[in-house]
């Protein structure tokens, strides 16, 4: 338990690496979400996501994108 507990800590802390590396558009992926770009701008700075926001997020950007999954996975 503890082990996921860190591996999504270490997820959520770099969330906004993974969302540069994706190569999206902060407004395209916001949208995606359903969630308004200067809001997603500002948890971006801040790195305030919820649990949802995270699922949400990660859901979207490993699908495509091989270089986010391996980012992804070197975070875990």
């Amino acid at each position: 338990m503890v082990t996921a507990i860190s591996e999504y800590k270490s997820i959520k802390n770099g969330l906004s690496e993974l969302i540069d590396t994706s190569g999206y558009r902060q407004e395209y992926i916001a949208k995606k979400i359903g969630m308004k770009p200067g809001n997603f701008s500002i948890k971006k700075l801040r790195n305030t996501w919820t649990e949802n926001d995270v699922e949400k997020i990660i859901d979207l950007l490993t699908k495509p994108n091989e270089d986010v999954i391996d980012t992804l996975l070197l975070k875990i």
